[in-house]
């Protein structure tokens, strides 16, 4: 019984740290930022996510969801297929550009 109480214990304080974690990416957009970036190995301009993610026209919860479903398919698509998804999404969901940035015709360019 002994090791099922320390198991109880060890099993409540990752409980409480992943909630903590949870609220933090909930309140804190930031975060939201720095996660998907991480997810995306900083192969996307940081200022297009922020962007996207803070659309004027969505609610609070619209950007929650927003990140969310971001998130989601950043764990299951490429970080090239990611960035053009982002080109993508950028001018339907903030269409009024507040920063400069390199697409990826122009990352070809470049190459060439």
């Amino acid at each position: 019984y002994v090791f099922l109480w320390f198991w109880f214990i060890g099993v409540a304080i990752f409980s409480v740290l992943a909630l903590i974690y949870t609220i933090m990416i909930l309140a804190i957009p930031s975060i939201r930022v720095r996660v998907l970036m991480k997810r995306l190995h900083n192969r996307v301009n940081k200022k297009m996510v922020e962007d996207i993610l803070s659309s004027p026209n969505h609610s609070w919860v619209d950007k929650i969801g927003d990140y969310w479903v971001i998130y989601l398919l950043s764990k299951n698509l490429p970080s090239v297929a990611m960035k053009e998804l982002l080109e993508e999404l950028k001018p339907i969901l903030n269409p009024n550009p507040q920063y400069g940035y390199e697409t990826l015709d122009k990352d070809a360019n470049l190459e060439k």
